[in-house]
């Protein structure tokens, strides 16, 4: 019998760049997820609050990307679910909500970024970039 190789173990800077998107609408999800896939990230998407935070505290993402509202709780929540694990985490908010009141909860619950839909697939990766590489 032939031994196998020994599977090299990835360092955090080997490993592909992880994002979390919880949005409530498919067919956005799965349009993050191609963009990003096709870019060399790795995508986790959920469709809920609570589903979003299991798969967050799990993947344990670079990103993440919230949809406010949410099923079972808004996104506003899982951000603060999420900062409990990892209080770094960039969180871009995404919401077709675009008020000064919403604007503000955001910013004070600790949102890295507010994108009000629709925004295009280009300025999502811009917003990425920028709060993913700013200590790089």
């Amino acid at each position: 019998m032939t031994a196998l190789p020994h599977a090299r173990l990835l360092d955090e800077a080997d490993r592909p760049k992880r994002m979390l998107v919880v949005e409530d609408h498919p067919s956005i999800a799965e349009l993050i997820s191609l963009w990003f896939t096709a870019d060399g990230w790795e995508v986790a998407v959920a469709h809920s609050g609570p589903e979003g935070v299991a798969r967050g505290v799990a993947f344990r993402p670079d990103v993440a990307v919230l949809d406010v509202m949410l099923p079972g709780y808004g996104g506003l929540e899982v951000l603060r679910r999420l900062r409990v694990t990892d209080g770094a985490l960039p969180v871009i908010l995404s919401t077709a909500i675009d008020s000064e009141e919403d604007r503000r909860a955001a910013t004070q619950a600790g949102a890295d970024a507010y994108l009000v839909k629709p925004w295009s697939l280009q300025t999502l990766q811009l917003t990425v970039e920028s709060l993913t590489t700013r200590d790089s």
